[in-house]
């Protein structure tokens, strides 16, 4: 076996050692209400053009582990991925596939939690600070520490987002492949700014932003589910 792999396993072993012994109770959230993702409900046909294909894949929120693996093998550093995995588990009411979060992380942030963009996005999930202060005053028990740099808490906020974003769309498409892909979108956009625009990703200059980004994150994501079949 090449040194590589032994290397790898030497490092999930440790890592599931210590989940084994810190790992926390996930604790049961209910949607955020005031969030601007509800502010206005989708219309009845929500299209977005991209070429990759539909998710691949909805492992168990409760698979021991998989986050971790796919954050280290997606490039997180252990401390990092074990941040990541407490987050998908304690902080994902609607079971959003795994593949999913680690796309739009490795998308956002490539797994940097110091990350700062132009915008003024922080974390490894590239939070607003209004955004990321709007989960901390309704999930306190989460987010008690009320840092937006702290890789686990700014992915469960950012996460939690995602299934708002999720949410907002599930009860007008045909399917929750379809539902995660606009709550994707929307991570990017916000729902009422992709409703607006008639749900099309050609609405940055024509140039295809928001399904240049959809593609991106599903690249990331499918690369992520294959590296745990390996």
């Amino acid at each position: 076996m090449p040194l590589q792999m032994w290397s790898l396993l030497v490092l999930l072993t440790i890592l599931i050692m210590i989940l084994w012994i810190v790992l926390p109770a996930a604790v049961n959230v209910e949607p955020v209400t005031a969030e601007t993702v509800l502010m206005s409900k989708p219309a009845k046909f929500c299209e977005i053009s991209v070429n990759a294909g539909a998710w691949n894949g909805e492992p168990s929120r409760s698979a021991p582990f998989l986050v971790e693996k796919m954050a280290i093998q997606a490039g997180a550093s252990a401390t990092v991925a074990l941040a990541l995995g407490n987050a998908y588990r304690n902080c994902n009411p609607n079971n959003l596939p795994a593949e999913v979060f680690i796309g739009v992380i490795k998308t956002e942030s490539n797994f940097n939690p110091k990350d700062v963009s132009s915008a003024g996005a922080k974390g490894i999930m590239q939070l607003l600070s209004s955004t990321f202060r709007t989960y901390v005053k309704a999930y306190p028990s989460l987010l008690s520490k009320g840092d937006i740099f702290d890789p686990y808490e700014n992915a469960c906020a950012g996460l939690l987002y995602l299934n708002d974003n999720y949410e907002a769309w599930i009860g007008h498409v045909k399917d929750r492949s379809k539902a995660i892909d606009l709550a994707v979108a929307s991570y990017l956009t916000g729902v009422t700014k992709l409703k607006n625009s008639g749900y099309s990703g050609r609405i940055y200059d024509g140039n295809n932003y928001v399904s240049n980004y959809l593609s991106k994150v599903k690249t990331y994501a499918n690369s992520a589910m294959q590296a745990t079949t390996r």
